[in-house]
């Protein structure tokens, strides 16, 4: 038994002598926890997605920017090669390829015109 008086709020039975009133307030108790559960799911999707956008720029950085700097400076030494004038050993004689188009087709007109 309890020596201490409790107050009973307005509305509510008089308790039986040694048995305390209940003061869990229901209603109150489910709104918070819905709100908890809602606010840990909210959480729980935010920290997945902010995962899963930085696991695909990641990719992006590791696989798609590699493979197109190799191409590119495979291009770009091609275009170097096809633009140079070289007398690699053992090879012929290498010039540019514009330069050779006006080659041939001076040499074309000069046979097209005998």
């Amino acid at each position: 038994m309890s020596t201490s008086h409790a107050a009973i709020p307005a509305g509510q039975p008089v308790p039986e002598p040694g048995v305390e009133p209940d003061g869990i307030d229901t209603p109150t108790l489910l709104m918070w926890g819905f709100v908890s559960v809602a606010i840990t799911l909210g959480v729980m999707f935010a920290a997945s997605a902010l995962y899963f956008a930085q696991q695909r720029q990641f990719n992006a950085e590791r696989v798609v920017k590699p493979m197109y700097v190799d191409s590119d400076k495979v291009v770009t030494d091609q275009m170097g090669v096809l633009a140079t004038y070289a007398a690699p050993p053992g090879k012929p004689y290498a010039i540019p390829v514009d330069r050779a188009k006006q080659l041939v087709l001076a040499e074309l007109q000069s046979k097209k015109s005998e």
